[in-house]
């Protein structure tokens, strides 16, 4: 835990009066008043819809350079992460994709220079699977979308 000084009764420093207090409240609290939010509890027996999961970014990278992946909504790029070439790789995409109907493009930039691959627009809903294919040429990558449903 990082101690920062405050400001207590006009003084610029932590009272031992306030670091007892403190040290108290931490101690009494039980843990689960700490948390901000809480995941609701979730039936075992429930089922889950493809349509409540976040979409899936699987990439496929034939390339003899690592890749760093990038989406692309708004113009603004979201790092997803790298990829080894030639190799595998899941990606996570972030919450502004999972809005129903989002725009988004996905941004491929070799490790080392070179051309960079910019997919057309992709319109995800939540529960696609999205499939690029990194070439070795890479104007000759292709994107799929594949729903969810």
């Amino acid at each position: 835990m990082m101690t920062t000084l405050r400001t207590f009764a006009g003084s610029s420093r932590l009272t031992f009066g306030a670091f007892l207090s403190m040290a108290a409240f931490a101690a009494f609290t039980p843990t689960s008043a700490w948390a901000m939010t809480t995941a609701p509890a979730q039936a075992p027996d429930s089922v889950v819809s493809s349509r409540d999961m976040a979409p899936v970014l699987n990439v496929e990278n034939n390339n003899w350079l690592d890749v760093h992946v990038y989406l692309v909504r708004n113009g603004d790029p979201f790092s997803l992460g790298t990829v080894s070439g030639p190799g595998e790789r899941q990606l996570a995409l972030p919450a502004l994709a999972t809005t129903p109907g989002a725009q988004v493009q996905l941004l491929v930039l070799p490790i080392g220079g070179g051309d960079d691959y910019l997919s057309p627009t992709l319109l995800v809903d939540p529960g696609d699977v999205l499939h690029l294919t990194v070439e070795n040429s890479l104007d000759l990558s292709s994107v799929t979308v594949t729903s969810g449903s």
